[in-house]
């Protein structure tokens, strides 16, 4: 064999090495992804079980009876009837009709 021809080999033996070694890291790198991935989709499910709750729970204590029960926890009473009236703007019937506070 001559030199010329052992270059040649020695070449193709070194770019199948780095192809070899490309395939690898590329593989390692993929995998490393695949990895991540999973972890985001794990994040992403435990977060969207734990909205659900939330909302759900958001609902319950937006039910007028727990809202009842937080505004006498808090000492609140109804509004009571005598403390509106009735103010007509309209001389007609059917016309402009508010409720206002005193």
């Amino acid at each position: 064999m001559t030199v010329k021809q052992r270059k040649i080999i020695s070449a193709i033996i070194t770019l199948i090495a780095i192809v070899a070694v490309v395939e690898v890291a590329m593989y390692n790198w993929r995998l490393s992804l695949s990895l991540e991935l999973e972890k985001h989709g794990k994040t992403a499910r435990d977060l969207n079980r734990e909205m659900e709750e939330l909302v759900s729970l958001e609902a319950e204590l937006l039910t007028p009876e727990k809202l009842m029960a937080a505004a006498e926890s808090l000492g609140l009473e109804p509004l009571r009837l005598e403390n509106f009236r009735i103010i007509s703007l309209s001389d007609k019937p059917g016309g402009v009709v508010e409720l206002a506070s005193e």
